[in-house]
């Protein structure tokens, strides 16, 4: 599917400053930016972003996606049942596509619900970003965060 989008201010990603003109796409990719006077080529869809902004995906490098919206003392949200921390992931990744976030470095979650939101994302069968995971945390004995990573020291420990 070709979409064009017009009438919107175009922030490329490059530097560059605000311009007018219309951002075509071909399939899942931004393919094209036109300048504002170029004709539009052949495309299925039009959409007027007049009034508003039109960037590329932002990228949220450091997120745990089951702390979001949360409160409370952290050690208590680790121990969560894992239902409800596949829950907030799930609402995390609905969020983060609202806020213009279309991928995410997720740094660690318990239970691996990191895996499971990355899996529903991939398989389609849960709406978000694309996701990037490390797994469990880690951290040395005794360290930042121990009581959510994995404790090891030295390179054999890891």
């Amino acid at each position: 599917m070709k979409i064009a989008i017009t009438n919107g201010t175009i922030i490329d990603g490059t530097g560059a400053l605000p311009r007018g003109g219309a951002v075509l796409i071909h399939g899942d990719r931004i393919r094209e930016i036109l300048p504002k006077d170029a004709p539009l080529p052949s495309v299925d869809e039009t959409i007027d972003a007049a009034g508003a902004t039109v960037m590329s995906g932002l990228i949220d490098a450091h997120d745990h996606q089951t702390y979001h919206n949360t409160f409370g003392v952290l050690q208590w949200q680790w121990t969560l049942p894992r239902d409800q921390l596949i829950i907030r992931s799930c609402i995390a990744a609905l969020d983060a596509l609202r806020h213009g976030v279309t991928t995410i470095r997720e740094m660690g979650a318990a239970g691996a619900t990191n895996f499971s939101i990355k899996s529903a994302i991939e398989q389609g069968t849960q709406v978000g970003p694309r996701v990037f995971t490390c797994g469990m945390p880690l951290t040395i004995t005794g360290g930042y965060a121990y009581w959510i990573c994995t404790e090891a020291d030295g390179p054999d420990g890891v």
